[in-house]
């Protein structure tokens, strides 16, 4: 018989890793869960003839237009932090040559 050392074990025993998230069954069967993320994107999916803007409306309208804010505020930061990048390459470039 292969014995396990304890110390080796407590070891392996001691990282931390998070358990996978409960599966509710309903009538003896599982159910699969969906990563949040997926479940978001398959309500916007487009369904018949709603176009993903009035499904995401549907579902939850100030979640959905806080979620464009975000989207508008992270996109005009971006194009600012770009701005301002460029402005530095040029600052960078007019020193450099002189």
């Amino acid at each position: 018989m292969h014995r396990v050392d304890d110390k080796g074990s407590k070891k392996r025993s001691s990282a931390k890793v998070a358990p996978p998230p409960p599966v509710p069954s309903h009538g003896g069967r599982s159910v699969a869960v969906e990563h949040p993320v997926v479940a978001l994107l398959s309500t916007l999916e487009p369904q018949g003839n709603n176009s993903a803007l009035e499904q995401g409306l549907s579902v939850h309208p100030k979640l959905f237009l806080h979620g464009l804010n975000f989207v508008a505020d992270s996109l005009q930061s971006l194009s600012e932090l770009n701005r301002l990048l460029k402005v530095k390459a040029a600052l960078k470039h007019s020193t450099s040559s002189r």
